[in-house]
């Protein structure tokens, strides 16, 4: 009995020590809100954000807040980490890439471990998975970006549907949180979906701003004529997201600005975007009365945030990513009266990594010695002048958009310059004392050559501190995907029409029609026009896991689909387009990536792999034992099920792969066999190819005519 009394005094005396160390922490995230959408900051007249501005006023607002790579995913890992994406592995969206927390720790985590009560509530968007996390004691989350009404919540791990707005709900939830917890140290995290686009607002707030005029903004208007070409390039959007190399395109010398119109500002969602905010400010107004209820307001730490930046027309751009005053810049304020004095401005660069050690400063934890970033709160000793930055890294690798390339670019107080390693193109230098929209890039004026170099040098600097890596390895070992290695599809046509599948997979396979020859070196099917070869849907036989390898020996009489599987959703094809042997792999709908050969095999017997790298996010295109190109994946296939189908040969069945151009043609030719592989080592494979296609153009091998 006196040992569980024991245990029971030490649990409370290690509650008491956190509460005695520190006060509770409120950390509320919106997503895509720009640095100038608070009512605070005078931008926008109308813009009405009274409890937002109520925490500037009564703390601190970090004037000059930046992000250090400007999107969703990394933003995120920098807030709860403290460290920059190269350091925390977390550098792209679309990877489904999640910090190891055994590395780079939360700062929830350590706070957790210091006997704060931690909540999670909103949009995590690492992993694309909504399960609880390491270092919350309550969870509640949907999976990706969410939607703004009706969500199906992850709740401690409980699937629960919710049909309501999703703002005022992650409010009430962490309303509930709160109120339960007032009695002990609390960590909150309120990560809204808010105002991420679709920008839909409360029903409540559908009206809001009517009449009223968004300001005009001078990098509206900018035509983009000493920009770099690849912001001027002019693809149609069936080309933007059909990603062939071999696609031509227009880069105008200048591109005409967008029209602005009177109602709607700079652009056509602006106030849906504004109206976004007002929920949000609601629920900020209710978290203030509780607190006050409760009497623990004084006792709060209030951080309100935004994840990133965002551009609704400025510099005739939309979303983040780039290194503009509206993409990298954030809004950033926060609420302590026992160590912040109201209406405080500080104008020194602040970062979302810094965030996470201010918390666990004010906290009285340790920060670990990996987080990169630093602790505000020297900063408001006004007795001793503390060194800070003068200097950051902004960092972007290519994610989602086909035409951003990747981007290293320094900012300091009075310049940003921004360089593309990857492209030939012209780098980017603004003069923000003189040019505070960015208009005028002096990159190439020999006036600023010296200061171009000065730069050139700081970001070697910042590289080499920063630890910044051209490639980011992933922050997590491969998992182990539970599904079948080696042979998972062997298929030749020794027995005829009758032929199976010989792995241990056994697929189920139908061959419709088509003829038995004699191939390179053994039987064949030739595929005519009534001629396809279906598999029964496996779970195995998916590209989704591990590393997915096709193999096959064609020798094509026309252009056709080859292989395919999937619909209009997502899916795979092998192909042949004017002769020429092709690999394409579509996600969402309509985004396709393609890697085509450039010579023409039509008659030829050609021998053909393609190797998806779900971990590593790449692609590659093998023909006759030499790779065409090994590609990033811009769009990797998640999720792939039973809805999407078999593996057809042939033929697409279901005609919605790639319904304008590739899936409406047949394979025309013979197959002298097909296989699927779930392996890394390709170089048994790629011999094979080689010696096949050597032993072809030597005319060893009997071939038939």
């Amino acid at each position: 009995m006196m040992k569980y009394l024991f245990i029971i005094l030490a649990l409370f005396a290690n509650t008491m020590l956190a509460a005695d160390k520190g006060p509770n922490i409120i950390f509320i995230l919106t997503d895509d809100q720009k640095y100038d959408a608070m009512g605070f900051m005078g931008h926008y007249p109308f813009l009405k954000t009274p409890n937002i501005d109520r925490i500037r006023n009564e703390g601190v607002h970090f004037k000059n807040s930046f992000v250090t790579l400007s999107m969703c995913a990394p933003a995120r890992a920098g807030f709860l980490t403290g460290t920059y994406p190269q350091v925390n592995g977390v550098c792209t969206n679309v990877e489904g890439r999640e910090f190891n927390q055994n590395k780079t720790p939360s700062f929830p985590l350590l706070l957790q471990r210091a006997g704060y009560e931690t909540g999670f509530f909103g949009k995590w968007h690492l992993d694309h998975s909504n399960k609880p996390r390491l270092g919350f004691d309550r969870w509640v989350s949907f999976s990706g970006q969410g939607k703004y009404n009706g969500n199906d919540l992850n709740i401690d791990g409980k699937l629960v549907h919710n049909p309501g707005y999703i703002t005022d709900e992650l409010t009430d939830y962490a309303l509930d949180f709160i109120d339960k917890n007032s009695d002990k140290p609390f960590c909150v995290y309120l990560s809204h979906k808010a105002v991420h686009q679709p920008f839909t607002p409360a029903k409540r707030h559908s009206s809001l701003y009517k009449g009223e005029t968004v300001p005009k903004k001078e990098s509206f208007f900018d035509n983009l004529k000493d920009k770099p070409k690849w912001q001027r390039v002019n693809l149609p959007p069936e080309k933007l997201y059909r990603l062939r190399y071999n696609n031509t395109h227009e880069t105008p010398a200048v591109k005409t600005p967008r029209p602005y119109t009177k109602e709607n500002g700079s652009h056509p969602h602006t106030k849906d975007y504004l109206r976004a905010i007002a929920a949000v400010d609601e629920g900020i107004g209710k978290i203030y009365a509780l607190l006050e209820n409760k009497k623990i307001l004084d006792n709060t730490v209030i951080i309100f945030a935004g994840d990133n930046g965002y551009l609704l027309g400025e510099h005739q751009r939309g979303d983040k990513r780039v290194h503009y005053n509206e993409s990298m810049r954030i809004p950033l304020i926060m609420r302590y009266p026992a160590k912040i004095p109201a209406d405080s401005t500080l104008d020194q660069m602040v970062l979302n990594i810094d965030v996470a050690p201010t918390i666990l400063d004010i906290a009285g934890v340790k920060a670990p010695e990996i987080m990169q970033g630093e602790s505000c709160m020297p900063l408001f000793d006004k007795s001793k002048k503390t060194p800070w930055r003068d200097a950051y890294l902004f960092t972007y690798w290519r994610d989602l958009i086909p035409t951003l390339p990747r981007i290293v670019a320094v900012r300091t107080d009075r310049y940003v310059y921004t360089t593309y390693p990857d492209i030939d193109d012209v780098n980017e230098l603004y003069d923000l004392e003189n040019d505070p929209h960015e208009m005028r890039n002096l990159a190439t004026s020999p006036e600023h050559a010296e200061i171009v170099k000065a730069m050139e040098q700081k970001i070697e600097e910042l590289k080499k501190e920063t630890k910044y890596k051209k490639i980011v390895p992933r922050p997590r070992p491969e998992p182990q995907w539970g599904v079948q290695e080696g042979l998972i599809c062997d298929l030749e046509f020794k027995q005829g029409l009758n032929s199976k599948d010989q792995s241990v997979i056994a697929n189920k396979v139908k061959i419709n029609n088509g003829q038995i020859v004699d191939g390179l070196n053994a039987k064949a099917l030739r595929f005519g026009d009534d001629t396809s070869v279906s598999f029964s849907w496996h779970k195995e036989v998916t590209p989704d896991k591990g590393s997915y390898v096709i193999e096959t020996l064609v020798r094509p009489s026309s252009d056709g689909v080859i292989c395919a599987q999937g619909n209009d959703y997502r899916g795979l094809m092998l192909f042949i387009e004017d002769g020429c042997p092709g690999l394409m792999m579509k996600e969402y709908k309509f985004r396709m990536q393609f890697i085509d050969a450039q010579k023409s095999f039509m008659n030829q017997w050609v021998h053909l792999v393609a190797h998806v790298e779900q971990y590593h996010n790449k692609i590659s295109f093998w023909v006759n034992g030499k790779r065409i190109a090994k590609e990033q994946m811009m769009w990797p296939i998640h999720g792939v099920h039973k809805g999407i189908g078999g593996l057809t040969l042939g033929a697409d069945p279901s005609g919605k792969i790639d319904p304008k151009e590739i899936s409406p043609l047949k394979f025309h030719g013979d197959m002298q066999y097909f296989k699927i592989y779930r392996q890394k080592d390709l170089s048994s494979i790629v011999a094979k190819a080689q010696k096949l296609a050597l032993n072809y153009q030597n005319g060893k091998e009997r071939i038939q005519k």
